[in-house]
Order: structure tokens, then C-alpha cells, then sequence
């Protein structure tokens, strides 16, 4: 297959995932290989599972990540029961997709805060973007819990985890 007949064969392609994150998270944290060179992080949050293997970047990414702490500070504690119910519904049906994104240390994070647009029944939120994933991040409770995953990543992958 020539790169011209490639091109013309793709018919679909991933340019971003957005992800709604609010309130308690199922989170699972899976260390591999400690203490080799082979050593990775899969980390689950909801529907997102992240492998990360790159110490430097799992740095990088947690230094960014609470950077954004500032901007966490404008969402509620707790998204309010009712607000979660509209904005996000409890329906597993409604989440057919889960996500798989190995991050390389050419992964950029950039955050800015979002108000909520009610034409698209957009809640107020901290958009955090990580390579193809975009988080809106609704409340403090899914922040500390993803600030959390980003340290355990960081210590599982340090040579002396601090």
C-alpha cells in the first residue's frame, strides 16, 4: 500500500476525546515492572487508562497538573446532586467508549477555565488537555483525586519514591 492509497483508505480519525470528570472517580493504579528498565504505570481513571513509562515526564506531568491547582479553586468542592445528574448522567449505557493513550515525553498539558455553556449543556469547568484527551474537570473532589493518580504515577515510576 503506497502512502497516497493509505491516505485514501482512512476513514476515521481520533483528533480529541473529552472526558467529564466529577465527584468520586473510579481510579485504579497498576505499577509493572518496578525497579527495572521496563518499569511502566497504567493508570485507569473512569474511563481513561493512561500507561506512562517515562520518569521525566511523569515529573512533568504532576508539576503541571497541580500548576493547576489555582484554576481548581473556582469549581465546587462537589458538583451538587442535582447539577450531576443533569450534566452527567449515571446511565452506563450512556459510556460505551473508554480510552487507552500511552503518553511519550513529547506529551504537552495545558489547562484554562471554562465557563458553562448552556447550549450544549456544558457545565463550569477546569479544561485540563492532555495529548488527545480534554478533561473537564467539574469539581475539587475529581481534581485531588487526579492530582493523587499523577503523584502515585510519579512515585511508582521514581527510583526512591520520596
Amino acid at each position: 500500500m503506497t502512502p497516497s492509497t493509505a491516505a485514501q483508505s482512512l476513514s476515521t480519525a481520533v483528533v480529541s476525546i473529552v472526558l467529564r470528570a466529577a465527584g468520586v472517580l473510579p481510579i485504579r493504579i497498576i505499577p509493572h515492572a518496578q525497579g527495572t528498565p521496563e518499569r511502566q504505570v497504567v493508570a485507569i481513571i473512569g474511563d481513561l487508562m493512561l500507561t506512562v513509562t517515562d520518569i521525566e515526564l511523569a515529573r512533568r506531568l504532576q508539576r503541571q497538573w497541580a500548576a493547576t491547582y489555582p484554576l481548581s479553586k473556582k469549581a465546587p468542592n462537589v458538583m451538587p446532586a442535582l447539577a450531576c445528574r443533569f450534566w452527567l448522567p449515571a446511565d452506563p449505557q450512556r459510556r460505551p467508549v473508554a480510552v487507552s493513550l500511552k503518553l511519550f515525553n513529547t506529551t504537552t498539558m495545558s489547562a484554562q477555565w471554562a465557563p458553562a455553556e448552556q447550549q450544549t449543556a456544558t457545565p463550569p469547568h477546569l479544561r485540563v488537555t492532555l495529548d488527545r484527551v480534554v478533561w473537564q474537570v467539574c469539581d475539587r473532589t475529581a481534581w485531588s483525586q487526579i492530582n493523587r493518580v499523577f503523584w502515585d504515577i510519579r512515585n511508582f515510576l521514581e527510583d526512591h519514591p520520596r
